[in-house]
C-alpha cells in the first residue's frame, strides 16, 4: 500500500455533496468536477458518460487500488510478513503488503455492475420518475397478494393540493407473531426479539450501503403487542433492491451471526434498556404506569435483567437463533404502500418479501399477538418508586385516567378535555404556583380499546403526595368550569380543534401522510375517515351535557398513580435492576386487598393482570345516526 490514513469522516446525508466528491476523486487533474456532472446542485445528476468510463477503465484500476483494513483496536496482526509497524503519533500498529494476484484477478473477472460506483448505480434517472396524482383517492385501497394483504395508497389525491407529490414511496410491511400465553416465555421473546432487533442493524449497514448512500433508508423495530415493522423510503427504481436485500438478511441474520456479532449487539441494547439518565423522571414514571396498564408490556429493566442473566455470548446466539426461527413458522403479514410506486410495483415488491421471508402459512388474526390494555378502573392502584436518574433532585407525579374506546364522538369529546386539563394544570401548578418546569396532560390513544389521559407533573418545590393532592385539586376544577361554560366559550374550544385535525388531516409531505394511514393499519382500525368524521361532528355541533358526561365518567374513579421521589440512594433496585424502587398497593376496596408487597413487582403486576378484565375490541369508523347527516 502507498499509504495508510488513519482519519475518519461521518457518512454525508447530502447525496449531491456525496456524488460531486466522486467526481472530483476521479476527475482529471485538468478537469474540474463540473464537467463531470451537470447539475451539483440536483438530486438527478447526470453524469457525462463517456468521459466518466473512460477515467474509471484509466484510473480506476485494480493495481492502483488501496485498501484499509482495521478492527476496533487498531491491532495488527500479522504472524508472518510483513512485519507489524506501529504509528509514533496515533500509537496505533499496522502492517503493509500489495493486494494479492489472486483478488486482482477475481476483480478483472467480476461482472458489469460490480465497475459502477455504488453512488451512481441507484441513483435513477428523471425520465424513471413519473410523477401522476392519484384522482379521487381518500384512503388507501386493499389488495391481497400471495401471503399478504397490502393497502396501496399511491400519491396524494386530486383534491389534496397542498401535499407536495415525491418522487419517492414509502412502504410499510408488519409481520405480527404468534400470541405468547405465558408472561415467562412473552418476556423471553419479548428480550431476544430485541437482541435480534440489534443484530439485524448491524448487518442492514453492510448489506444496505450503497443504497443508503443514494437516499433510500430501511429501519426494522420489533414490538412485542405489534410484531416486527419495517419502513422502507426509496426511489420507484431502489425499492425492490432495497425490500429485497432486508428480507434476505432478516430471514438468514440469526443463522450466520457469530457470537461476536451477537456480543456487540447485546452490549449496545443493554447499554441503551439501562440508559435512563438522558431522559426525565416523568418519562420514567410514564414506563411503570405502561408496564402496569398493558398485559406482557416488560420494562426495560425486565429485558435487561434476562438478557443480563444469559451465561455466555454463544447462550444469547443459541437462544435468538431458535426465538426467531419459532417465530418464522408463523407470521402474518400485512403492508401499506404510499408514494411513487403505482399498484403493480407495490403488489410486486410485497409478493417477493412475502416469499422470501417464507410467509406461506399465514397465521390467523384470532393466535395472533395483539394489545391488551387491563381495565384498571376501580382499583385505586398506586405505586411508589424513586427517580432512576442519577444526581436529579426532582420528582414526578404522574395520574393515569382510563377511558373506553367506544367511538368518534367520545374522541372527539376527550380530545377536547385533554387540552382544557392540560391548560389548567399548567396554569395552576407550574405558572402560578411554580412546582414546576414540566406540568400538564395529554391524551393516549390505543385504538381500538381505551384511551389515557396522562396528568403529570415534575419539579422538587412539593412531594408527590402534595402534587397529587394539588393535580386532584385543579381536576375537579376543570368540572366545574365545563359545567358554567357558555355558548361562546364551547364555539372556541371546537373551533381549536376542528383547526387542529384540518392541519392533520391535510398531510403536507409524504411522511406525514403514511404515518395517518399507518396508524389505522397497525391498531387494525382501518377507519381513514377518521378525520372526515371528526370533522363533520365538530360541524354539527358538539353538546355540552355529552362532553361534561364523558368528563365525569372519565374521572368517576380514582386514577392509576404513579409517584416518583428523589432518588435517595444508589442501591434502590426496581422491576428489574436499577430503576429506582418499586412498590405496588392498592387501597382496602378493591380486588387486590391483601396483595403482598413484598411479592416481586413483576409477581404482583401478573396478580393484577389475573384478577381484572381487558378492554375489548371497538372498532367503529361512523358517527351516531343523528350526526352523519
Amino acid at each position: 500500500m502507498s499509504s495508510v490514513d488513519f482519519a475518519w469522516t461521518d457518512k454525508s446525508t447530502d447525496i449531491s455533496a456525496d456524488a460531486w466528491r466522486l467526481a472530483e476523486s476521479l476527475s482529471y487533474p485538468h478537469v474540474p468536477p463540473r464537467d463531470l456532472l451537470a447539475d451539483v446542485h440536483g438530486l438527478m445528476d447526470v453524469p457525462d458518460t463517456e468521459l466518466l468510463m473512460d477515467v474509471l477503465h484509466t484510473h480506476m484500476t485494480p493495481e492502483k487500488a488501496n485498501i484499509a483494513f482495521a478492527d476496533r483496536e487498531f491491532r495488527c496482526y500479522s504472524p508472518l510478513s510483513p512485519p507489524c509497524m506501529t504509528d509514533p503519533h496515533y500509537k496505533v500498529s499496522f502492517a503493509i503488503s500489495p493486494v494479492p494476484p489472486d483478488v486482482i484477478a477475481t476483480w478483472r473477472a467480476s461482472s458489469e455492475p460490480l465497475s459502477v460506483p455504488p453512488p451512481l448505480r441507484f441513483i435513477p434517472q428523471l425520465t424513471q420518475q413519473p410523477l401522476t396524482r392519484t384522482a379521487g383517492r381518500d384512503g388507501p385501497s386493499r389488495i391481497n397478494v400471495d401471503g399478504a394483504t397490502l393497502w396501496w395508497q399511491g400519491q396524494p389525491s386530486a383534491k389534496n393540493t397542498r401535499t407536495v407529490l415525491t418522487p419517492k414511496a414509502d412502504v410499510v410491511v408488519s409481520l405480527q407473531t404468534p400470541k405468547i400465553d405465558s408472561d415467562e416465555a412473552a418476556l423471553r421473546v419479548s428480550s431476544l426479539s430485541r437482541l435480534y432487533e440489534y443484530v439485524l442493524g448491524d448487518a442492514l449497514d453492510i448489506d444496505l450501503a450503497d443504497l443508503r448512500q443514494c437516499g433510500a433508508t430501511a429501519r426494522v423495530t420489533y414490538s412485542h403487542q405489534r410484531g416486527w415493522t419495517f419502513r422502507f423510503t426509496a426511489y420507484a427504481l431502489q425499492m425492490p433492491h432495497l425490500v429485497n436485500a432486508t428480507a434476505k438478511a432478516f430471514a438468514t441474520a440469526h443463522t450466520t451471526a457469530g457470537d461476536s456479532s451477537v456480543s456487540r449487539a447485546l452490549s449496545a441494547l443493554l447499554s441503551d434498556l439501562r440508559d435512563v439518565n438522558t431522559g426525565l423522571a416523568v418519562q420514567s414514571a410514564g414506563e411503570i404506569a405502561e408496564a402496569i396498564s398493558v398485559r406482557q408490556s416488560f420494562h426495560r429493566s425486565e429485558l435487561a435483567a434476562f438478557l443480563s442473566g444469559l451465561s455466555s455470548a454463544g447462550e444469547a446466539t443459541q437462544q435468538m437463533q431458535q426465538t426467531v426461527s419459532q417465530q418464522m413458522d408463523r407470521l402474518t403479514l400485512e403492508a401499506l404502500s404510499c408514494g411513487n410506486l403505482n399498484e403493480a410495483e407495490s403488489a410486486d415488491v410485497i409478493t417477493a418479501f412475502a416469499h422470501t421471508i417464507g410467509v406461506s402459512h399465514p397465521l390467523p388474526p384470532a393466535d395472533a399477538a395483539e394489545l391488551a390494555v387491563a381495565q384498571l378502573r376501580g382499583q385505586h392502584i398506586s405505586v411508589e418508586a424513586s427517580n432512576p436518574i442519577q444526581n436529579d433532585v426532582n420528582g414526578a407525579s404522574l395520574l393515569v385516567y382510563q377511558y373506553p374506546y367506544l367511538g368518534i364522538e367520545e374522541g372527539v369529546h376527550l380530545s377536547i378535555l385533554s387540552q382544557l386539563v392540560h391548560q389548567s394544570l399548567y396554569d395552576t401548578l407550574r405558572t402560578q404556583s411554580q412546582l414546576g418546569y414540566i406540568a400538564g396532560a395529554h391524551l393516549v390513544t390505543r385504538p381500538p380499546y381505551a384511551h389515557k389521559l396522562h396528568c403529570y407533573l415534575e419539579g422538587s418545590k412539593a412531594s408527590p403526595e402534595d402534587v397529587v393532592q394539588r393535580m386532584s385539586e385543579v381536576l375537579a376544577g376543570v368540572g366545574e368550569r365545563i359545567a358554567s361554560t357558555d355558548d361562546t366559550e364551547l364555539q372556541q374550544w371546537t373551533d381549536a380543534l376542528k383547526g387542529a385535525i384540518m392541519q392533520e388531516q391535510t398531510d403536507t409531505n409524504l411522511n406525514q401522510m403514511t404515518n395517518r394511514h399507518w396508524s389505522e393499519i397497525a391498531s387494525h382500525s382501518y377507519c381513514f375517515r377518521r378525520h372526515d368524521l371528526a370533522l363533520a361532528y365538530l360541524t354539527n355541533g358538539v353538546e355540552l351535557a355529552d362532553l361534561l358526561a364523558t368528563y365525569k365518567i372519565l374521572t368517576r374513579d380514582d386514577a392509576l398513580v404513579v409517584k416518583m421521589h428523589p432518588r435517595q440512594t444508589a442501591h434502590d433496585s426496581g422491576i428489574g435492576n436499577g430503576v429506582g424502587l418499586v412498590r405496588l398497593g392498592a387501597s382496602p376496596s378493591s380486588k387486590l386487598r391483601g396483595a403482598s408487597s413484598a411479592l416481586p413487582v413483576r409477581q404482583q403486576i401478573d396478580g393484577l393482570h389475573n384478577l381484572v378484565s381487558f378492554y375489548p375490541r371497538h372498532a367503529v369508523c361512523a358517527l351516531w345516526p343523528t350526526q352523519e347527516a
